[in-house]
């Protein structure tokens, strides 16, 4: 049997599987599993994948992938009949099958990759054939000149539909690309940010219908505000606004304040017209989205500012707590909000402005990118880029519909409205620059908005001042960085 005919009765057999799964009740609370499928008109589009990847035979060798653990899925050992599980030791064994490959992993804990591929640098290392990373530490990665120019390496086509585009052209400068984000590694998906709202709680406090607001386009944070403003409970009668209270809108001081900087058009970089970096942190629409945050973070009685990062969802929300909170996928997967009794909707970040387009959905920082060791020979290009465009391809393939079409759309969301809703989700997801470097760039709206609101402070005029100068310093390293490349 050729390679190419094993592979396609891989991927055939693991749309059978995967088919199973995806049939069952959609009513009341979803089932019990972490996984989904590719749909059964999916089959041809699988053999279209495999058609498109160049042929070839490496002997066996070790592909040796060095990755953090954090929100990816590199690896099963075994089928065991969870959907997604199936689909990630599905797509693995089509790699290894097709160019006669072994896939070998080092996973490390979250922040332990750049210090380790900082010191591979330095010591000439060439024990990786890729690098994978959360991206949002990388910045001494890039400027000590440890990757890669991905445009340099052979057999990947970043035009095709298993690359992120508009992260990819966002984290490039001028014709370099340092980082690469396909569907080889899915927190791009998982750390999308939305809204939930409980519909019980929905239904007793007299809210219009959400989703006919997002339809209409009047879903801004105005209106937001609008809804829950007035709903607090003080519950446990201490006289103060407590974890324990009930609130209308939930959200955190730390990621949840992240999460609203792309609908705002926060943005501390953009590009010019040859594609490099310029500053662009401080104008009236930043000054106005800081005052509109921090109205519903702080004047806003019905707004919860839970403590924690992330806690609010599952601690507050979860528990029947608050009406509507902010969120991202990746906890709509958690079993807290799995076994939640009431159910809910799903719903995509609210607009700045009634005249906004739609609402733009900021990635939590822990989305991951691939990198070329800068230690790797050039004779080894065209196998790594190779094996990294059948890793994205069939990732694409397989594994990204197991996540999205079966775990999200079928088994977490409760209505056929939710669906659509995650799909506007996904259509608004926004990248910035300046997200490659979030410990050294000082004017991240990350940063900066954590730093201002996050202590009940909005004077981003003299923030701006007394950063504006290192902000200018870290963008010419930065280009120097990609130029030297």
């Amino acid at each position: 049997m050729s390679k190419k005919i094993k592979l396609i009765c891989i991927l055939l057999c693991s749309i059978m599987l995967l088919s199973v799964f995806a049939c069952g009740d959609g009513g009341g609370k979803p089932a019990d599993t972490s996984g989904n499928i590719i749909t059964g008109d999916a089959a041809p589009e699988e053999t279209s994948v495999t058609d498109m990847l160049a042929p070839g035979d490496f002997d066996g060798y070790n592909y040796t992938i060095l990755g953090e653990i954090m929100r990816d899925y590199y690896f099963t050992e075994e089928q065991n009949g969870e959907v997604i599980n199936d689909a990630v030791y599905s797509r693995n064994a089509a790699v290894r099958d097709f160019y006669n490959v072994n896939l070998d992993y080092n996973l490390v804990e979250w922040k332990q990759a750049t210090p380790i591929i900082i010191n591979l640098t330095a010591a000439d290392d060439n024990e990786y054939d890729l690098y994978t990373a959360t991206h949002l530490y990388l910045g001494t990665v890039i400027t000590g000149g440890c990757v890669q120019n991905w445009n340099a390496i052979p057999g990947v086509n970043t035009g095709s539909p298993w690359y992120v585009q508009a992260a990819n052209e966002t984290y490039s400068i001028g014709d370099n690309m340092m980082l690469l984000f396909g569907d080889y590694l899915e927190s791009n998906v998982r750390n999308s940010w939305c809204m939930v709202f409980n519909k019980r709680l929905a239904e007793n406090y007299n809210l219009p219908d959400l989703y006919d607001a997002v339809d209409s386009g009047k879903w801004t944070i105005d209106y937001l505000m609008s809804v829950t403003k007035d709903i607090y409970d003080d519950t446990d009668g201490d006289g103060r606004m407590t974890n324990a209270d009930f609130y209308g809108f939930a959200t955190d001081k730390f990621a949840g304040i992240d999460s609203f900087s792309r609908t705002c058009g926060l943005s501390a970089i953009s590009k010019n017209a040859e594609n490099y970096p310029i500053l662009d942190f401080y104008d009236d629409n930043a000054v106005a989205a800081f005052e509109k945050l921090y109205q519903i973070y702080y004047e806003s009685p019905g707004t919860l500012v839970f403590d924690g990062a992330f806690g609010h969802i599952e601690e507050v929300f979860a528990q029947g707590n608050a009406v509507i909170a902010n969120t991202m996928i990746i906890f709509l997967m958690g079993d807290k909000m799995r076994d939640m009794d009431d159910d809910y909707g799903v719903l995509p970040y609210p607009k700045y402005t009634e005249e906004q387009e739609m609402g733009y959905t900021h990635l939590d920082g822990t989305f991951s990118c691939m990198m070329v060791p800068v230690t790797q020979p050039s004779s080894d290009w065209e196998r790594t880029g190779l094996i990294t465009e059948s890793l994205n391809a069939l990732g694409y393939a397989m594994v990204t519909p197991a996540i999205y079409d079966i775990t999200l759309k079928t088994k977490l969301t409760r209505d056929e409205d939710s669906v659509r809703m995650l799909d506007l989700v996904l259509a608004g997801r926004r990248y910035s620059f300046d997200s490659l470097d979030e410990d050294n760039f000082p004017l991240s709206p990350v940063r900066a908005m954590r730093n201002l609101l996050g202590q009940r402070n909005k004077d981003i005029a003299s923030y701006y001042a007394s950063q504006e100068n290192n902000a200018l310093i870290w963008i010419e390293k930065i280009i120097d960085a990609y130029e030297g490349s």
